[in-house]
């Protein structure tokens, strides 16, 4: 996994739930991103902490875990999180 100088940050494009499980997806902005990193969500003046546990996108390098970096289109399976308690447009950082 490569490392960034720059911290995470993601602008949320879509949200939507899979085998009850909630999804953000968005293109990386900046950072690095994987299974397990602590993210916080926060838009409308309004903030929620959430965990990834898993990172999923359409072109999986297919080499050790999931992780996402500047450039990548992805999409963040957030753990104990509720599809209404995030919104498009907010931002996750990291």
């Amino acid at each position: 996994m490569p490392s960034s100088p720059e911290p995470f940050r993601m602008l949320i494009q879509d949200v939507f739930t899979v085998d009850r499980s909630v999804l953000i997806a968005g293109r990386v902005e900046s950072g690095v991103i994987c299974g397990g990193d602590v993210i916080e969500i926060s838009g409308d003046g309004q903030s929620i902490t959430a965990t990834v546990a898993r990172v999923e996108f359409l072109c999986w390098r297919g080499v050790g875990d999931p992780f996402a970096c500047a450039g990548d289109n992805a999409a963040l399976r957030l753990k104990q999180v509720r599809s209404d308690q995030v919104r498009i447009g907010w931002i996750a950082t990291a």
